[in-house]
């Protein structure tokens, strides 16, 4: 049986390929683990406007200093922010410019979400107004 090398080489390809995806898949999985905890979450979306010391995030968010603290540790750990000094205070900012993009394409989805399911709503409260005076 002759084994055909264009075969062959698509297949090396394709098996390359899903390797790649694999390693990014990983990564990726890390990432969004830490975006589905909704106060990472925004966290995160204040800091995508800029770099916030712990008080600012705390005010943000309603939130303790020491739960902040907390969620801002483990995503240093995570590698998704960073953090300076900044006299007495520690400044975090996001590690990764490319987590902006996703944040930001994030907010504009929610918005059309959002705006999608005011206008349904709109149009139910208009259809319940019509079927009462319809009676």
């Amino acid at each position: 049986m002759e084994i055909q090398s264009e075969h062959f080489d698509e297949k090396s390809r394709y098996c390359a390929d899903m390797a790649a995806l694999a390693a990014v898949a990983e990564g990726a999985s890390d990432v969004f683990r830490v975006l589905s905890n909704p106060q990472r979450l925004r966290i995160l979306c204040a800091l995508n406007s800029g770099a916030c010391c712990v008080s600012q995030l705390e005010d943000n968010l309603g939130a303790s200093q020491a739960y902040v603290s907390g969620q801002l540790a483990r995503m240093r750990s995570e590698g998704v922010v960073t953090c300076a000094r900044a006299g007495r205070q520690m400044v975090y900012s996001i590690a990764d410019p490319r987590l902006q993009a996703v944040l930001a394409g994030l907010a504009q989805a929610v918005a059309q979400i959002a705006a999608s399911q005011m206008a349904v709503s709109a149009q139910d409260q208009a259809d319940n107004h019509q079927h009462q005076t319809d009676k």
